[in-house]
Formats: structure tokens, sequence, C-alpha cells
């Protein structure tokens, strides 16, 4: 446990000093995301987490939950791409997790309307989870839309514009093809239908142009069902609903803050066995 401790503290060291002695180039700042997930990173803020668990009926551990994305160069007003990487690794909650993805990352404009704007956004690529030592191609892709002056995908700013509220929603489906596992019953094809849907509360630091969070509160919740099921493992409805709160003491160029969320549920594409736990963490993303 102390050695955790200490890992943290050397590692909110390290983080903290690069972010304010580095000269960003224009290029990290304007290609690189750190978020925990990539497939909404355009929109939702889910911050990489390196974190201290409190899992039910368990002891302490750690967990890194991180996703980076690089974008790649294009002339499209319409449309980003970029390459991701993720790593997802949860030691001593009751179901331990650990998972990798690398894939092509997409968020582009389908649609325009007066008020309302249409868009498109996911990855597909390879994932393998060491704990079932499966390999599989898989995809999401997930729609949503901007309102014109918030708060969908947008900041609706309270009109003391010291606080702003924030809703993220999402609908589409997610496919996978399990190609090679441990256990032979979860090879095979799955598409799972799903929606998300993320409120954040913004607490402004200061009352500026562009204004940053001193403190968030946060509900991101996930269902999905397996509608077509090749393997020989029922799924049936599954969902992750994960909240808490956020404390902001970086804001540029790497966002860093410390929070608290209570998680319940599970991901079975990233690995995440159903449990219910606590998270003390150590949060960042650009």
């Amino acid at each position: 446990m102390k050695k955790v401790i200490l890992s943290y503290f050397l590692l909110f060291g390290s983080i903290a000093a690069f972010s304010q002695t580095s000269n960003t180039s224009s290029w990290f700042d304007t290609h690189v995301k750190i978020r925990q997930s990539m497939e909404t990173a355009e929109f939702k803020e889910m911050p990489a987490q390196f974190q201290i668990t409190l899992p039910k009926g368990d002891s302490s551990s750690w967990l890194v939950n991180v996703g980076v994305s690089m974008k790649l160069n294009s002339n499209s007003t319409r449309w980003i791409s970029s390459l991701i990487a993720e790593y997802h690794r949860n030691t001593l909650t009751v179901a331990e997790q650990h998972n990798m993805q690398a894939s092509y990352g997409f968020s582009g404009l389908i649609k325009r309307g007066a008020k309302t704007a249409w868009f498109l956004n996911g990855n597909a690529g390879y994932t393998y989870d060491e704990v079932n030592r499966s390999h599989s191609l898989a995809g999401n892709f997930l729609f949503t839309f901007m309102g014109e002056r918030g708060p969908i995908n947008t900041y609706k700013f309270m009109p003391d514009t010291g606080s702003r509220f924030y809703v993220s929603p999402f609908v589409g489906f997610q496919i996978q093809e399990t190609m090679q596992a441990f256990d032979k019953a979860n090879q095979g094809f799955l598409l799972r239908p799903l929606f998300t849907f993320s409120v954040y509360f913004d607490i402004i630091r200061k009352k500026i142009l562009t204004p940053d969070p001193l403190l968030r509160l946060a509900v991101d919740y996930t269902g999905r069902t397996d509608l077509v099921n090749s393997t020989n493992t029922t799924e049936g409805y599954t969902h992750l609903l994960q909240s808490g709160f956020e404390w902001f003491l970086i804001g540029k160029p790497i966002s860093v803050s410390l929070g608290g969320s209570f998680n319940y549920g599970s991901d079975p594409l990233r690995g995440l066995a159903k449990q219910q736990y606590w998270l003390l963490s150590l949060n960042l993303y650009k």
C-alpha cells in the first residue's frame, strides 16, 4: 500500500512538472488526445485514470485506465480520423481486468440542420483480453447531435456564468468477432445495440472567455444487449454506471484532477466483469 501511495505522488509530480515547464508544440496540442476511452472522445471528457481502488468486500488495489489518440492529417473540415491505443488494467477488484486495444478512430459530421448537427463517432480495430486470453476484431458506431446553444454536446452556461451544464447522449451499436479464446465458448460474433448518456455540471474557476472547471460532478451510463450472439455464452443486457466528482488542480496544457467515483456494472469489450466498487483517482486528459 505504501508503494502504491508513493507511486501516486511521483506520478502527480511528474505530470505537474511537465504541465508547468513544457513548451508544448502546436502539433501536440492539435493532434494528441488523452482520455479513458476514445470512441466518443470528441464529445465526452472521460479522463484517463490512475487509481487506488476500494472494491466491495476486498482489499484496496491500483488501476490504470488510459487511451491515447493521434489525429491523422487531413484537409477535410467534416471528418476527423486518428490512430488509437488503449490500456485497461485492474489488478485486485473482485474480477481482474487486463485489456488492450489498437484501432482506427473516426468522428464526422453527417448532417447539418438549421439548429441541429448530427455526427457519427466510433472506432474499429483489434482487442486483446489477457484474462480470457481472447483475440477479437471489434468496432463501435455511435450517433449523436449538437444543439445550437446547449446543453446537448455544447456547454450551457448559467446566468451568473459561475457554472455550466453539459449533456452528451449517444446511440448506436457495437460489433465484436472473437477469433480465438482460452474458453472456446466465447468464440463467435456479437452485435450489441447500445446507448450512452453523460451529464456534467462544472463550477468554473474564473469568469473568463475560455473558463476552466474547478469542480465537476458527473454521471455516465451505458446500456447494451447482445441482439446477435453466435457464441455459446449469453450476455443479455449489460450496463455500466459511473458517477462521481473531480477537483481540478491543473488546467493546461494537460488537465489534472483528483476525483472519487462510484462504479457499478460491466464492459464486455474492455474485459470489465460485472462488479461494484469505489475509486479514489488521479485523473488526466487533454
